[in-house]
């Protein structure tokens, strides 16, 4: 079992409730569980010092709290049935709440390591931009991924989106439409951040090294044949690049552009500091 997974479940529980129950740990402490990639150290001042809530299921069916969310969103089709694993609720503020639906992550994958890809994709979508006050207070100023995600929503507003797929047709996908930009319940958090993340998590898993800051390459190549969702490379590039496709050339070209940026975002949020010696450094 994953030392994530692990770690978590050795919490104290607050609360419990017939359908879930729920752990308060700092989100500090929850990465650097993680491992460390090669040719770096981590940093746990790059991590923001909050307490997550996370609600975890304990059956098969979605805890009636989350039903209710579901229920009252305009979103609710992308949630429907149980093929929700994970939610951070608390959108792009303050304090920072997730769901996991805990059974079905672990009758997916025994192991915790599906587990541990959705509890950080979902923590990413909660801690990012969370910093402290002159006052030493938590403030969440809007987060650089949704700043970006804005951005090229507006220039494809401004250019059109790409040749074939206007508004109407990317609409009539719902779940285009949230890999493009996100969903109301979840304050429209940025996706497609979420879905590099999840690949940075992967490729320190598999290669125990970190994503290269100037080689985008390093992403890797999707088989659009390949439909097995538990091939978790191979699901969140397909993610991720459907997402990019729903926006039109110089919408893609500024996700690009702003590539190393991304990577050194998700870097600080995993508290890894890579050294000089490291193919990825934060100072090229």
């Amino acid at each position: 079992m994953s030392n994530v997974y692990a770690f978590l479940k050795a919490q104290p529980v607050t609360r419990c409730e017939a359908d879930f129950v729920e752990i308060r740990v700092s989100a500090r402490d929850v990465i650097l569980q993680f491992p460390t990639p090669a040719a770096g150290q981590r940093d746990p001042s790059l991590i923001p010092d909050v307490e997550i809530k996370f609600y975890l299921s304990t059956g098969l069916e979605h805890p009636a709290f989350i039903k209710k969310l579901i229920e009252n969103t305009p979103d609710n089709t992308i949630f429907k049935d149980d093929t929700l694993m994970g939610l951070c609720f608390s959108g792009r503020g303050l304090p920072v709440e997730i769901f996991l639906h805990e059974p079905r992550l672990l009758e997916f994958d025994p192991s915790g390591n599906f587990f541990d890809e959705v509890l950080w994709h979902e923590t990413v979508h909660g801690i990012e931009g969370i910093k402290r006050d002159k006052n030493n207070n938590l403030i969440r100023p809007e987060p650089w991924s949704y700043t970006l995600q804005q951005a090229m929503l507006r220039l494809d507003a401004e250019n059109g989106s790409p040749e074939g797929m206007g508004e109407k047709e990317i609409l009539d996908h719902p779940y285009m439409q949230y890999l493009r930009k996100g969903t109301v319940l979840q304050e429209n958090v940025s996706e497609i951040f979420a879905r590099v993340a999840s690949l940075y998590v992967i490729e320190v898993r598999e290669k125990g090294v970190a994503l290269s800051l100037h080689n985008p390459e390093d992403l890797g190549d999707v088989d659009l044949d390949d439909f097995d969702n538990t091939n978790r490379r191979n699901s969140n590039l397909n993610d991720l690049f459907t997402a990019l496709s729903t926006y039109g050339e110089k919408a893609q070209s500024v996700f690009w552009g702003v590539y190393p940026k991304t990577i050194e975002t998700i870097s600080s949020l995993y508290g890894f500091r890579p050294d000089k010696s490291s193919r990825f450094t934060l100072d090229q």
